[in-house]
This record gives structure tokens, C-alpha cells and sequence, in this order.
């Protein structure tokens, strides 16, 4: 577990490093930095072939929704596999036709809306 820790840091420092040795500091957009970084390396190195940014760019955001997707349906799991030991109520041990916890995932939307009208609830220090 340690090794793996390590090695997260350590490609996630040299990611930020290369982004930061491609673009200056006073220029860099800490929202669409990685974009940035793959349209300065591109038109540098093969203009010609600038446009495959745009294909990185796509695949990038699917990354991110998939990401997306197993952050909302993966807790659902977890909870639902409670709720089948009989740990939750019955109510969340059901799923729909495609296979989804669907209470499950409403009540964590609800949390999550709760949470986020009562912030000063939840101060983690």
C-alpha cells in the first residue's frame, strides 16, 4: 500500500511538473491547464497535426464523465451490499431493471444537497 502511495505522488508530481515546464507561471490556467499544455507542445513540435488536441481533449472528457459515473455508482454498492446483510433498511437492498440501487442513489443525493445547504455543519479539521 505504501509503494502504491509513493507512486501516485510520484506520477502525479511529474504530470504537474511537466505542465509547469511548458507553460510559464503568469500564463497558466489552472482550469484548462492540461489543454493548454497539449496546444503549446503541439504546435511546437508537429503544427501539422495541431488538430489532434481536439481528439485528446474529447477523450479526456469521457475519461472524466466515466470517473464521474463510478464516484456516484460506486458508494451505491457498497451500500447496497450493507443493505443486502440486512445492516440498512430493506428499502435500499432493491435495484431497478438496468441493475442501479436507485434508493440508494437518491438518498446519497440527498445527503449530498443537505450537506451542501448546511456547510457549517460539516467542518472537517
Amino acid at each position: 500500500m505504501l509503494l502504491l502511495m509513493v507512486a501516485a505522488i510520484c506520477l502525479s508530481s511529474v504530470g504537474g511538473l511537466s505542465i509547469a515546464m511548458v507553460i510559464p507561471g503568469n500564463e497558466i490556467n489552472l482550469s484548462a491547464g492540461v489543454m493548454q499544455t497539449f496546444t503549446v507542445l503541439m504546435s511546437h513540435v508537429a503544427p501539422e497535426i495541431e488538430w489532434t488536441v481536439r481528439v485528446i481533449s474529447a477523450l479526456l472528457l469521457l475519461g472524466v464523465l466515466a470517473e464521474i459515473a463510478s464516484w456516484i455508482v460506486g458508494p451505491s454498492r457498497g451500500m447496497y451490499v450493507t443493505a443486502q446483510k440486512n445492516l440498512l433498511p430493506a428499502a435500499f437492498a432493491k435495484m431497478n431493471k438496468n441493475g442501479v440501487p436507485v434508493t440508494l442513489v437518491i438518498s446519497q443525493a440527498g445527503d449530498y444537497v443537505y450537506r451542501v445547504d448546511h456547510p457549517h455543519q460539516y467542518r472537517w479539521r
